[in-house]
């Protein structure tokens, strides 16, 4: 194997530091066993449900991004408190797609836990915002905190992701 190996399907080069201890290509999840006789193929062909996972994650972010960035501008926070919030959710975000489960879980409860707030808020006659706009924000966050916690394409192209960052 040398100093790393080429999977047969997608033609991803993968080190042999990230090869110890699977069996499987980090990009499409298909044995290398399976793969090692197919020649490479002239362009690259991803796995449609690895695909389908990556654009998945990547809305989740986006969505959460512009939310949290709504949430923080039309809160009453200090400038400081602003930068820190969404560098906090940027970093987070930066881990989920990496592959790190923990992010994965920290998103889905503060998701979760703050999309049921602003649900909440709505009641309060000092909302941060319209009632329509705490509807709206809570429900992207209620549903982000769904697709984080039980799409399980996310989860596989989240355990890929993994072993491409270990």
């Amino acid at each position: 194997m040398g100093n790393g190996d080429v999977c047969g399907s997608c033609d991803v080069l993968v080190c042999a530091r990230c090869l110890k201890g699977t069996a499987r290509c980090p990009s499409c999840q298909r044995a290398f066993a399976e793969t090692r006789s197919a020649a490479p193929s002239a362009e690259r062909r991803g796995d449609a449900r690895v695909d389908a996972a990556r654009q998945e994650a990547i809305a989740v972010a986006a969505s959460l991004a512009i939310a949290s960035g709504i949430i923080v501008v039309t809160s009453q926070q200090t400038v400081f408190q602003m930068v820190i919030a969404l560098a906090m959710i940027g970093l987070l975000l930066v881990q989920l797609l990496r592959g790190r489960a923990w992010a994965r879980w920290i998103l889905a409860g503060v998701s979760a836990l703050y999309g049921a707030g602003l649900v909440l808020n709505i009641l309060d006659t000092a909302a941060i915002a319209s009632p329509l706009v705490s509807l709206g924000l809570g429900a992207v966050l209620g549903v982000n905190a769904l697709v984080l916690a039980f799409n399980l394409r996310l989860a596989q192209y989240l355990r890929a992701q993994r072993l491409r960052h270990p």
